[in-house]
């Protein structure tokens, strides 16, 4: 398994909330990797094939993932962010589940296991998961909600290209 980071866009092109689009990309992240890790808006730039600099909020998420289940996630990027020319996709390293070494218990600092969730306590906590996941289920996006939605307010590139022209900042502003 392997740690990935993937800098998702915050906004088409057009300045559009992708908002719901990356709840649907973190849904597929639940269900493809079993998890994912927010780290929050970030600001950045890169610069376009003109030399022009682009400036934008994305949001970087880390998922610990096998090879396929983050090619199936890079696919759905591009699928859900197709006015992208470009996602930032890292590789950071080897990634593992650590797991509470049960032969040495904490609160005594002696060998022994730690308590376990029993009778009533365990009851009460399987059926607060129960709950939290049928609230999940009910209430999170389907991606086919987003499609028609994303068709008809999705700006043409036409739309956009004066916008660029006139906001991107030119090579020149940036010289020293």
């Amino acid at each position: 398994m392997q740690l990935y980071q993937f800098n998702l866009p915050d906004a088409t092109n057009a300045g559009v909330s992708y908002a719901g689009e990356r709840l649907v990309w973190e849904n597929e992240a639940l269900k493809l990797a079993g998890g994912f890790t927010s780290l929050g808006e970030q600001q950045g730039a890169w610069l376009d094939p003109d030399g022009r600099p682009q400036w934008e909020r994305m949001h970087v998420y880390q998922v610990a993932a096998s090879e396929e289940a983050a090619a199936a996630l890079e696919d759905k990027a591009f699928r859900l962010f197709p006015d992208q020319q470009a996602i930032f996709i890292a590789t950071i390293g080897t990634a593992r589940l650590a797991e509470p070494n049960h032969d040495f218990d904490v609160v005594t600092g002696r060998a022994g296991s730690p308590p376990r969730i029993k009778g009533k306590q365990m009851e009460a906590s399987e059926r607060l998961n129960t709950a939290q996941e049928e609230w999940y289920r009910l209430n999170s996006p389907k991606p086919e909600e987003f499609e028609e939605w994303y068709r008809l307010n999705s700006p043409k590139p036409e739309e956009f290209e004066e916008w660029y022209r006139l906001n991107s900042p030119k090579p020149e502003e940036f010289a020293e």
